[in-house]
């Protein structure tokens, strides 16, 4: 028997668990922040904390309710690439285009460098 969830992708797996951590229930610690620091490093299927800020800022930019039918969609083996264009208009790569130049913006640092890792 095919396993249902072999196609989930473990970045945002482990960004959503970080989002719901750093972003809903921990705020104030800012566990999920990008810096200067780190910027040139951020990618948004990265994982964990990175994604976490990427997720935030998917939910600032669409809704709440996108990273709720992202999770669904994860347990209950629904999920695929194409899903993000559904929910938001534009695929995972093109938000992770956008999030990063905000990041640029709000840091003063340029978006691109990091991008080359990929």
């Amino acid at each position: 028997r095919a396993n249902p969830n072999a196609a989930t992708p473990a970045w945002l797996v482990e960004g959503i668990a970080d989002y719901i951590r750093w972003f809903k229930y921990e705020p104030q610690s800012r566990g999920g922040e990008i810096t200067k620091d780190n910027l040139q490093h951020a990618r948004y299927d990265a994982g964990y904390r990175i994604t976490a800020n990427f997720l935030h800022w998917v939910a600032g930019k669409h809704g709440e309710p996108v990273i709720t039918k992202l999770n669904a969609a994860l347990r209950e083996g629904r999920y695929s690439d194409g899903l993000w264009k559904q929910l938001t208009g534009h695929t995972a790569e093109e938000l992770g285009g956008e999030w990063k130049a905000d990041l640029a913006k709000k840091t003063g640092e340029p978006a691109h460098a990091g991008d080359r890792d990929k």
